[in-house]
């Protein structure tokens, strides 16, 4: 779900998962923005700018403080 400066992104919970990393930035940037802990199947993501377009990541952590790689990279113009 998309507004003018935030962003709603939903998953599926894999069956191991504790709690989720998010990470975010904008399109041809280097620089992540993260979320830790992130428990649920949502997280909203604010403070984006009109007119760009920004790059997702979720990384599932779990038991026996694990984690599992980064999924591929999502993107949605803001």
């Amino acid at each position: 779900d998309i507004t003018s400066r935030t962003v709603q992104l939903n998953w599926t919970l894999p069956p191991a998962s504790v709690s989720h990393t998010v990470r975010w930035r904008a399109m041809g940037t280097t620089d992540w923005s993260t979320a830790t802990s992130v428990t649920g199947q949502r997280y909203v993501v604010t403070g984006l700018t009109a007119g760009t377009t920004y790059e997702y990541q979720l990384q599932a952590n779990c038991l026996n403080n694990r984690q599992s790689d980064f999924t591929e990279l999502s993107s949605a113009a803001r």
